[in-house]
């Protein structure tokens, strides 16, 4: 994964800007392996991450949805938000207590 494109993403996020197409790619690369891990439990969509060695991308169900802008157009995700956090900071929140 391109570090910067990493870096950018998590200093600035994915909403509220236009994702370059390195930010893009890293984004679209998570973003399927998160939804290729969603689970269903009880009729209900579980939340889903996908993760590389820098950045985790936690896909949450979100009736409002969310808009990614990026150099290419926007990309709509009805009833998903996107929220991306480091790396160690999602494997320090899964270490056992």
């Amino acid at each position: 994964m391109d570090r910067a494109a990493a870096s950018g993403l998590l200093e600035h996020g994915a909403h509220d800007r236009i994702l370059d197409e390195a930010e893009t790619r890293a984004v679209l690369k998570l973003l399927t392996r998160a939804l290729e891990s969603r689970t269903v439990v009880a009729g209900r969509l579980h939340p889903s991450t996908g993760a590389s060695d820098v950045m985790t991308l936690r896909l949450i169900t979100d009736q409002r949805g969310s808009q990614l802008r990026t150099v290419n157009g926007t990309l709509h995700l009805p009833g998903f938000h996107l929220e991306i956090i480091s790396a160690r900071r999602s494997a320090r929140t899964r270490e056992p207590s």
